[in-house]
């Protein structure tokens, strides 16, 4: 929840910073944010001098980061960046740990997905892992396959598997 809001702070003072002309409206189309919280978070900016509104008619309207609002996006630009990296780390580790778990049950490891970012992290944790695996796949008969997806269409169509959906993964 506080990550979200950070991100979500993160994302529209980004968009104010680079377009001062911005409408609360063409903000929340962009960021996926509903209109009413645009409107609260740049009130709360503005209040706190991290925005300023200047040509104020019915029709133009203009928000300029001051500087304590540069200041701030780049703090949250900060946190942002280490959050999202503590989260690939975290995840990383749980790949590591799960591979290891079953490979050491003598199970094949199958990575099944779309190449994406996800099957970028799960490569890279099996690579740092040292772990054995497979990209595609198992053939119908194998004997004690472990498929890691991130879909729940693979998960779905792989039944008689064991399977780990990454997504599902609790902390």
């Amino acid at each position: 929840m506080v990550q979200d809001m950070v991100q979500e702070e993160y994302e529209i003072l980004n968009i104010v910073g680079q377009n001062p002309l911005t409408s609360q409206r063409q903000i929340a189309r962009q960021t996926g944010i509903s209109l009413g919280q645009v409107n609260f978070l740049m009130k709360k900016f503005v209040n706190k001098g991290l925005v300023k509104i200047e040509n104020q008619t019915a029709k133009s309207i203009q928000y300029h980061l001051t500087p304590k609002g540069m200041a701030a996006l780049a703090d949250k630009t900060l946190r942002y960046i280490k959050a999202s990296y503590n989260t690939v780390r975290e995840m990383t580790d749980r790949i590591i740990e799960i591979g290891r778990r079953y490979a050491e049950d003598g199970y094949t490891i199958y990575v099944v997905g779309s190449k994406d970012e996800m099957m970028e992290l799960c490569l890279l944790a099996l690579n740092d892992g040292k772990l054995d695996y497979h990209i595609g796949a198992p053939d119908a008969g194998a004997d004690k396959a472990l498929i890691l997806c991130w879909e729940q269409d693979v998960e779905d169509k792989f039944k008689d598997f064991t399977c780990v959906n990454l997504l599902k993964l609790k902390g």
